[in-house]
């Protein structure tokens, strides 16, 4: 089960950190992608929510014209429309100095690999440790 107890927060210079990203969460499932983006938003950190992968590679389209900002994708590896490692391998080219990471519920070894030969910084498995991802968001814009 998701983290849903109040959480620890992030070491100060990580939470300040935090306040300067924009992390755009892809998830098909409406409770989950819910409850990552309370999570975030509640340690001060920006979010845009994607309900599929379709709506992802919009969001990332208008993302792209702004290179200043600091952005990291949390994408499900599963969705309709667009599977998540589609668009990564868009994100590569649109926003290729973007990290993202992956996540999925099945911890298949090729769907592990394809994600990190398409440029994934990680590959997250479900539940998901939302204390251990806010960590490693902010590690991800260094």
């Amino acid at each position: 089960m998701l983290d849903q107890v109040s959480a620890p927060r992030v070491n100060t210079a990580d939470n300040e950190a935090a306040h300067r990203i924009l992390v755009v969460v892809a998830e098909d499932d409406a409770d989950m992608r819910e409850l990552i983006a309370h999570h975030l938003r509640r340690h001060g950190i920006e979010v845009v929510e994607a309900v599929d992968g379709v709506e992802l590679a919009l969001v990332l389209q208008g993302l792209a014209a702004d290179p200043g900002r600091r952005v990291v994708v949390l994408s499900d590896v599963h969705m309709p429309g667009r599977d998540g490692l589609d668009v990564l391998r868009e994100a590569r080219m649109l926003m290729p100095h973007v990290p993202v990471l992956m996540m999925s519920a099945s911890g298949d070894s090729s769907t592990r690999a394809a994600a990190t030969q398409l440029g994934a910084v990680a590959m997250l498995e479900k539940p998901l440790d939302l204390v251990g991802l806010e960590r490693r968001i902010v590690e991800s814009v260094g």
